[in-house]
């Protein structure tokens, strides 16, 4: 199962960039073309995410993600990391 969505989710981040990047390209904005986390969850929940944590260095990090990291390469960073558990879950199938 996790095998599945790492590739669905790699796959759908890839084609979320591709059309983000044509996108640019032709001079056309869409509104997926600066989609960031915080524009789909809201600003006020995205304040008290980053609020929550006392670190700096990852305060930091988490405001780079939510508010300037675009949502195609989150999703791509989740079929990494999905990638990299599948390797240590055992497939029950």
């Amino acid at each position: 199962m996790i095998t599945k969505l790492w590739i669905v989710t790699l796959l759908g981040g890839v084609v979320l960039g591709i059309f983000t990047t044509v996108a640019l390209f032709m001079g056309r904005y869409f509104f997926w073309v600066d989609l960031t986390i915080a524009k789909i969850i809201g600003d006020e929940k995205s304040e008290r995410i980053v609020g929550v944590i006392n670190s700096v260095e990852v305060q930091d990090f988490f405001s780079f993600a939510l508010y300037e990291l675009p949502l195609f390469w989150s999703i791509i960073f989740l079929g990494v990391v999905l990638f990299i558990i599948s390797f240590f879950v055992k497939n029950y199938n």
